[in-house]
C-alpha cells in the first residue's frame, strides 16, 4: 500500500489512447475521470544514486541448487542521459553495428562441435541516472564457468585489438535495411494496441515514438558511415569503463570461490589473441526443384475467401488474403508426423527435436552460412511439433514468397542432419532439466504432459541421461520418412497475392515427386486416453518450502466428435475461471492468479481434458 501511495499519483502518469477515435471525445473523457485525481502526501523524488564507483576487477559467485551455470561480465560508466537526438541515434547505431558483429562472431562459436559455451552475447544496459554498462552474458555447461567465460572475455577483445572486416559490417547494415524498409511497408495496418505499448515504451526511456519511414531515412543518412573503424572505436569507448565486475552462477561449488573466479579472469586476460580470419559469404544454391507442378484442383470457398488448390503431385495449398497486416503473409507447411509417429523408446526427442533439425542446416550450407546468405531478406523457418503433424512455420513478404518457399523446400529436400545442435542442445540439458525442479508451477508442467495421457513416453519430460542418449540418428529416422513422403499442406495467410502463391508453391513443393496419400503409423500411435481410474498424485520440488501448486484435471471429449459440445466445454472453462478468481484470490486472497485450461484434440479420437490449478 506505502509503495502504491508513493508511486501509482498522477504525475507520474500517463495516458495513451490509440485507434478508431475522435481525439476531442477522448480528452473530454480523461479530464471527467481523472481531473480531481490527486496523489496521497507529498510526491515522491527519485533517490540519487551517486556517481558510479572507481573499481578495478572484482568478482562475486553464487552458489545454489538448480540455478543455471552463467557468468555476467560488466563494465560501469557514468549515466549517458542526452536526449533522444538524431545525433544520439546514430551513436547507438555506431556502437550496436560493433555488438551485433560481435554476437553473431559468438553465436558461430556456440555452434561448433565441443562449444566452449552454449550461448553468450555482448551488449548495452542503460539505467537512467545510475549508470551505463557494457555486460557479456554467458551460457555456460555444468561446471565449464571457467572454459566459458574465458572464451567469451577473448572474443571481446579479439574484437577491441584488430576490429572488424568490412564485410561484417556490410552483413548488419544490409540486415537493419531490410528490418527498417520492412516496418515501413507494414506501418498503415499496425496494432493499435501495439503501438499504445511502443509510445509508452518510448516515454519510460525519455525516447521519441517515430514513424517507421522518419527510422528510414535517418538510417540512410548516417549508413554510409558506419565502417569497422568507426565500429571499433565506439567499442573501445564503451569498454573503458569502471570493473569489470565478474558474476558466476552455479548449482556447483566453486573451488576457491570468489578468489579463484578473479584469478581465472585475470590469467585469461594475459592469453594473445589473434585477428579473426575473412570468410566469404555463400550464395542460396537451393532454386531449383525441377519442373514446376501443375494444378490439378482448384475451387474457391467464398462465404470464407479462401481458395483451396491440389498440385498433381498430391501436395494442397490453402490461400487465404487478408488486409490486416499490410506487406506480410505467414505460411504453414504441414506434414503428416507429429507425436505420433515419436518412437516411444526415445523420450526427449519431442523436445530435441526442432532444434536439432533446424540447426543441423541443409548439405550445401550450414546454419551460419545459410543465415548469411539469406541477409537483408524477410524469410524464416522454425520446426513446430504438433499431435498428428510436423509443421515449417515462417513468416515473409510479397516480394520474398518464392524465397520462402524455395527455402521451406530446401529444408524438405537435402536436410544434412548435422549433430551440432543437437550436441548444443545436450550440453545445456542439465541446468534446463534441473529447472524444472525449482518450483511447484515448473513441477507441474513437467509432470502433466504425460500423466494426462496415461503416462505416453512420447509426451513424457526426459531425465539428464535420456537426453544425452539421443543422437542425430534419431532426429534423421523420425523425419526422413516425413519429409520424402508424408502428404504436405502449405497454407497462406496474409497480403498475399494467389496467383503469386500458387506460382511458388508450384516452382517448390509442387515440382518435388508424388507425395503418398497418407503416412502409414504404427499400430495404436493414436490410441491416447486420459487416465481411466481416479488418482492422486504428490510431487515434490526444491524451491522455498512454503510454495505450493493444486493441479486438478477431469477427462474431455475431442474436438471433432461433437463440435458444439467442445465449444459448450470452452464455456465452462471460462466460468469455472471466474469462480476460482472470486474464491481463492478475492475473497481467501490465497493466491494470484488461479488458471482454468481445457484441449479437446483435433487428432486422438476420444482425447482431451479440463484442467483447473492454483499456487
Amino acid at each position: 500500500a506505502d509503495y502504491y501511495r508513493r508511486f501509482y499519483r498522477p504525475e507520474r502518469a500517463l495516458f495513451v489512447a490509440v485507434g478508431d477515435l475522435d481525439p476531442a471525445d477522448i480528452e473530454a473523457k480523461v479530464k471527467a475521470k481523472f481531473a480531481d485525481w490527486k496523489g496521497e502526501g507529498a510526491p515522491t523524488v527519485d533517490p540519487e544514486q551517486g556517481p558510479v564507483k572507481k573499481r578495478g576487477l572484482v568478482a562475486r559467485s553464487h552458489v545454489e541448487a538448480n540455478l543455471p551455470e552463467s557468468v555476467i561480465v560488466s563494465w560501469f560508466q557514468p549515466p549517458d542521459d542526452a536526449p533522444d537526438t538524431f545525433a544520439e541515434r546514430e551513436r547507438n547505431a555506431k556502437r550496436n553495428v560493433a555488438f551485433e558483429v560481435v554476437n553473431r562472431r559468438l553465436a558461430r562459436i556456440a555452434r561448433e562441435p565441443n562449444a566452449p559455451f552454449v550461448a553468450a552475447g555482448i551488449g548495452r544496459s542503460i539505467t537512467r541516472g545510475t549508470s551505463n554498462a557494457l555486460t557479456l552474458s554467458v551460457s555456460a555447461r555444468p561446471g565449464q564457468w571457467r572454459t566459458a567465460m574465458n572464451a567469451v572475455e577473448q572474443e571481446l577483445r579479439r574484437a577491441l585489438e584488430y576490429g572488424f572486416h568490412q564485410s561484417e559490417v556490410d552483413r548488419e547494415v544490409k540486415a537493419w535495411r531490410a528490418g527498417l524498409e520492412d516496418d515501413v511497408a507494414k506501418a498503415t495496418t499496425r496494432r493499435t494496441a501495439n503501438l499504445a505499448n511502443a509510445v509508452v515504451s518510448e516515454f519510460a526511456s525519455r525516447g521519441v515514438f517515430s514513424n517507421p519511414s522518419v527510422d528510414l531515412a535517418h538510417f540512410e543518412k548516417y549508413a554510409p558511415t558506419l565502417t569497422p573503424d568507426v565500429a571499433r572505436d565506439f567499442l573501445r569507448e564503451i569498454a573503458q569503463g569502471e570493473g569489470p565486475v565478474v558474476f558466476v552462477s552455479s548449482a556447483s561449488p566453486i573451488n576457491g570461490g570468489d578468489a579463484a573466479v578473479a584469478a581465472a579472469f585475470e590469467e585469461n586476460q594475459k592469453t594473445a589473441v589473434a585477428a579473426l580470419k575473412k570468410t566469404e559469404a555463400k550464395e542460396f544454391p537451393y532454386t531449383a526443384f525441377g519442373t514446376p507442378g501443375t494444378v490439378s484442383e482448384r475451387r474457391e470457398v467464398e462465404d470464407i475467401g479462401v481458395t483451396m488448390v491440389r498440385f498433381a503431385n498430391g501436395v494442397r495449398l490453402t490461400i487465404k488474403p487478408t488486409k490486416f497486416e499490410k506487406d506480410t503473409i505467414y505460411v504453414n507447411t504441414r506434414f503428416a508426423g507429429g507425436y505420433i509417429h515419436m518412437p516411444r523408446n526415445k523420450i526427449g526427442l519431442n523436445w530435441a527435436l526442432p532444434f536439432g533439425f533446424i540447426e543441423g542446416g541443409m548439405k550445401k550450407l550450414t546454419t551460419d552460412e545459410l543465415e548469411e546468405a539469406l541477409t537483408g531478406r524477410i524469410v524464416s523457418v522454425d520446426l513446430d511439433v504438433d499431435e498428428d503433424s510436423f509443421a515449417f512455420d515462417g513468416r515473409t513478404n510479397t516480394r520474398d514468397l518464392l524465397l520462402q518457399m524455395q527455402l521451406t523446400a530446401a529444408f524438405v529436400t537435402d536436410p544434412a542432419y548435422r549433430g551440432n545442435g543437437l550436441e548444443r542442445l545436450q550440453g545445456a540439458a542439465e541446468n534446463f532439466i534441473k529447472q524444472y525442479s525449482s518450483s511447484p508451477s515448473r513441477v507441474i508442467s513437467r509432470e502433466v504432459p504425460s500423466l494426462l495421457r496415461s503416462n505416453d513416453p512420447r509426451w513424457a519430460f526426459p531425465s539428464l541421461k535420456q537426453m544425452q542418449a539421443l543422437t542425430i540418428a534419431d532426429v534423421q529416422s523420425t523425419m526422413k520418412p516425413v519429409l520424402s513422403g508424408a502428404p504436405i499442406e502449405v497454407s497462406m495467410v496474409g497480403d498475399v497475392d494467389v496467383d503469386a502463391a500458387i506460382e511458388a508453391v508450384g516452382a517448390t513443393l509442387g515440382a518435388l515427386p508424388a507425395r503418398a496419400a497418407s503416412l502409414s503409423e504404427p499400430k495404436g500411435a493414436r490410441d491416447v486416453r486420459f487416465p481411466a481410474a481416479k488418482a492422486a498424485r504428490t510431487f515434490t520440488h526444491e524451491g522455498p518450502a512454503d510454495q505450493a501448486s493444486a493441479y486438478a484435471a477431469w477427462p474431455a471429449p475431442d474436438f471433432f466428435s461433437n463440435t458444439r459440445r467442445a465449444r459448450t466445454i470452452a464455456l465452462l472453462r471460462e466460468m469455472i475461471k471466474v469462480r476460482l478468481t472470486d474464491e481463492f484470490r478475492e475473497a481467501q486472497g490465497a493466491t494470484y492468479s488461479p488458471s482454468v485450461g481445457s484441449w479437446h484434440s483435433g487428432a486422438l479420437p476420444g482425447f482431451g481434458y479440463l484442467s483447473a490449478t492454483a499456487e
